[in-house]
């Protein structure tokens, strides 16, 4: 089992009845809930995927770089208060209508490179880590696992840190690595 898996839609465990012909419905927006898929691991698997295929864009940009995602899709559950599904899983099969973005990460040596706004070294304001950025995200778009996540920027950022910045990242919660 992978992180996150064990939490369902509500963050509370389900019947096992499944004959039950009772309506799950979303606690906190009262969408109600059919879809079985994508799941959790499908979304992670298909990042993964995507995240693979793009190795050696990469490794070309820097040898030493390690690359994967963090936040809700890494950890299973939207850690951010403010959002109305929080400590729930994120909105992956688009039934609440919420959707949900990705947080790609790039922790190399060559991060002193891209200049720091807003606290972070955003992978969109340099001109090579643009063009890596921008193929991720067309990548990830183009797969059907992931046809609820948010559209555009919005969907899919990636953010630049050093080696020497990685306990930061890690204190932010769970972290995938793939490259």
């Amino acid at each position: 089992m992978q992180v996150g898996e064990g939490v369902n839609k509500a963050g509370v465990e389900s019947s096992d009845n499944s004959n039950e012909e009772n309506e799950e419905k979303c606690p906190k927006c009262g969408a109600i809930w059919k879809k079985t898929s994508p799941t959790l691991a499908e979304v992670r698997s298909a990042v993964s995927e995507v995240y693979a295929d793009h190795a050696q864009e990469i490794k070309t940009y820097s040898l030493d770089a390690l690359a994967g995602y963090l936040g809700s899709i890494a950890t299973g559950v939207v850690g951010n208060e403010a959002k109305i599904h929080y400590g729930m899983e994120p909105d992956i099969r688009g039934e609440c209508n919420t959707f949900y973005d990705i947080d790609g990460l790039i922790i190399s040596n060559k991060a002193k490179r891209v200049r720091k706004r807003n606290g972070k070294r955003w992978a969109s304001s340099n001109k090579e880590t643009r063009t890596i950025e921008r193929n991720i995200r067309a990548s990830l778009h183009s797969r059907s696992e992931l046809k609820y996540m948010k559209s555009g920027k919005d969907g899919f950022s990636l953010v630049m840190y050093l080696p020497s910045e990685e306990s930061k990242v890690i204190s932010k919660g769970c972290k995938i690595l793939i490259i």
